[in-house]
């Protein structure tokens, strides 16, 4: 009943008002979970393309994920240290294409952090992320670090309905657009978000 509390707060205790604010929180979760997984997989195929170019830059095959000479902290080198046993344990190759889909969103959110701006993300925002400039690298990082916030909120089963959804929505088609404008108008018209929104419980 405790993790119900919230539902009925929003209903000033009216149980069933409650209940329709939870299934109103499942579709607002629903809908925004299929949007972030548009953006993590625009998001981490940029990054990732763009290591691939800078690691051949520097004399590699482009296969950057599986350099120990690569420039990644401790943290990161065991998340792809973690895929690569996954990979292992149910018998797949170890390439490229096998491990960026085992790193979690917070392994790509954290690349974005200023330990490693210097050493190769003046790349990264010229080429992966053409949309952003110089001056909207904070903005930008700030956008995915919120966007990796409620992408867990949700995956804990967390009401976000308290949320200003529509700046969540925003920050979803902003982080697309830095890549990809077209990816981000198509995003934009089959996005649910708006209309779920505008349907809240009474």
């Amino acid at each position: 009943m405790k993790r119900f509390a919230r539902y009925l707060d929003a209903a000033g205790d009216d149980v069933a008002l409650a209940r329709e604010f939870y299934e109103w929180n499942v579709e607002l979760s629903a809908e925004l979970f299929k949007l972030l997984s548009m953006v993590e997989v625009v998001l981490r195929n940029a990054l990732s393309s763009t290591l691939f170019e800078l690691h051949r830059s520097r004399g590699g095959d482009g296969n950057w994920i599986l350099d120990p000479a690569f420039v990644l902290t401790p943290h990161h080198k065991r998340h792809v240290d973690d895929a690569v046993a996954r990979l292992s344990r149910r018998g797949q190759n170890l390439t490229l294409d096998s491990i960026i889909p085992e790193l979690n969103f917070g392994f790509w959110r954290f690349l974005l952090a200023k330990r490693y701006i210097a050493q190769f993300w003046a790349a990264a925002f010229r080429n992966g992320l053409p949309g952003v400039g110089n001056n909207e690298v904070r903005g930008f990082v700030g956008r995915v670090g919120r966007l990796h916030e409620i992408r867990n909120r949700i995956a804990h089963h967390e009401p976000i309905f308290g949320r200003r959804l529509d700046l969540d929505h925003r920050d979803c088609l902003l982080v697309l657009a830095a890549v990809c404008p077209v990816t981000a108008q198509w995003a934009a018209g089959v996005s649910r978000i708006p209309a779920v929104l505008a349907n809240t419980p009474r």
